[in-house]
């Protein structure tokens, strides 16, 4: 494999060079490792070791070679992913009666957590669920559908303040130190067995052995020092679910299920992990947190009421942000991040991978590809992070505004459990200001609160 493509020129923090050498050093021993993976590791090392004597950086194109000679390797020793791994048996072969039965199980758990009171309903009337009847449209109409929802870039006005300094600022060297192999594996392990590939294919099998995952390693840590992403992770594909108790007849009752690469799920998700453990989200915000968020803002929200009954009365209002995930303005990633202290290097990488982003909607055997210019992406273990930094300043300036008031001495203003909203005021003129200040900011960005809540 020749290594005579231009390369960029450095631009390096005098903290990356020792990182790579230690990269480097903690490569195992090459024992019964096929001779392909063996060239390609020599290859990857190869070029971490010319960023480290010489500060030149791999290339898109180089990175993008690398990654298509990646994917062909996991696929092609798929076949010996039980030699290598020395602990796969045989798959266990569900009956239909049994899978009809978990999903059966998986749908009535997801009803409840979305709607108990309908579910319930169904329960009392003998109503059957869930309720599995879906339309055909045509593919035009499905290909207009995506377009509307994620193919719009909106005319977007940021209503926070970024910060003046970056004093508070987390360390790059921290967020960007060299990935482990316990990393790695700790990711792979989260990945649901049987869950779909991605664009390329790759699926959890390919990569749950030793050796396969130092390619990983070596891969990961190359892009990492690089910042350069491959291209092939800005591809998706997306399929469509009816939302449950909805009517199938209408097109926007269906929900875009997004699957993007588990080779770049398991990368980003080792960068969450990391963003996780040095940023810290408003504590009115329950969703994607380390914690049991739903029941605390029931809990949360059940004392207040307790509480107003026997003081004064209390203004309840809930919203629902119209399809906020897929209508996240990517003109907003930057300063959010920003704001939550995330230094120039780390945001901006982040924010290079929303750029050129599509999708391949997959529809009744058919496909249509659709170029995603607003949302966050959907599976991406960064999402939720990109999504509560970007809700965080309208729960802190809610809070600033005053809300309902606790005997005094404590205020709450609002509840959030990742797009659901729920604001509490002593009276209907305080909720009309809380109300006003939410939409306001929203209609900056470009989203809207859904009228049927």
């Amino acid at each position: 494999m020749g290594n005579n493509i231009k390369r960029t020129e450095s631009r390096d923090p005098d903290w990356e060079i020792p990182n790579i050498g230690q990269v480097l050093a903690n490569r195992p021993v090459k024992d019964n490792i096929p001779f392909s993976f063996q060239d390609l590791q020599d290859h990857i090392s190869a070029l971490l070791q010319e960023v480290h004597d010489n500060r030149q950086h791999p290339t898109q194109d180089i990175i993008d070679k690398i990654y298509k000679l990646l994917v062909k390797e996991f696929l092609e020793n798929s076949k010996g992913s039980r030699k290598l791994n020395n602990k796969v048996g045989r798959r266990n072969h569900t009956t239909t009666k049994r899978k009809k039965k978990r999903y059966l199980y998986a749908r009535t758990q997801e009803f409840y957590k979305k709607d108990p009171g309908t579910l319930a309903r169904y329960i009392r009337e003998g109503i059957p669920w869930p309720d599995d009847r879906e339309a055909i449209f045509p593919l035009e109409v499905v290909k207009q559908f995506s377009t509307d929802l994620w193919g719009t870039e909106p005319e977007v006005t940021i209503p926070f303040n970024r910060p003046s300094t970056n004093d508070d600022e987390v360390s790059e060297e921290v967020i960007l130190r060299p990935i482990t192999a316990k990393e790695i594996k700790n990711r792979i392990t989260r990945i649901k067995n049987g869950s779909a590939p991605g664009p390329d294919g790759i699926r959890k099998s390919l990569i749950v052995n030793k050796v396969a995952q130092e390619l990983l390693r070596l891969f990961y840590n190359l892009i990492l020092v690089s910042r350069t992403h491959p291209t092939k992770w800005n591809e998706n594909r997306t399929i469509l679910l009816p939302k449950q108790g909805r009517d199938p007849e209408n097109i926007g009752n269906y929900r875009p299920i997004t699957i993007g690469s588990i080779l770049g799920w398991v990368y980003w998700g080792i960068i969450d992990t990391r963003l996780k453990s040095l940023t810290a989200f408003s504590n009115r915000q329950k969703g994607f947190v380390a914690e049991s968020g739903c029941h605390n803002n029931v809990h949360i929200l059940n004392e207040l009421l307790r509480t107003a009954k026997t003081d004064k009365g209390i203004v309840v209002v809930q919203l629902d942000i119209t399809k906020a995930f897929d209508t996240i303005p990517h003109q907003a990633l930057i300063p959010a991040l920003e704001r939550m202290g995330i230094p120039a290097s780390v945001r901006n990488y982040i924010a290079n991978s929303y750029r050129e982003l599509t999708t391949k909607i997959e529809y009744k055997g058919l496909t249509t590809d659709v170029i995603l210019n607003r949302g966050v992406k959907q599976g991406d273990p960064l999402s939720p992070h990109i999504f509560n930094a970007i809700m965080n300043p309208l729960l802190e300036s809610l809070e600033q505004q005053g809300g309902y008031s606790i005997k005094g001495a404590h205020t709450m203003t609002a509840l959030a459990f990742a797009d659901d909203f729920i604001l509490v005021a002593d009276d209907h003129h305080t909720a009309q200001e809380l109300l006003a200040l939410t939409d306001r900011y929203f209609k900056q960005l470009g989203m809207t609160i859904s009228a049927q809540k």
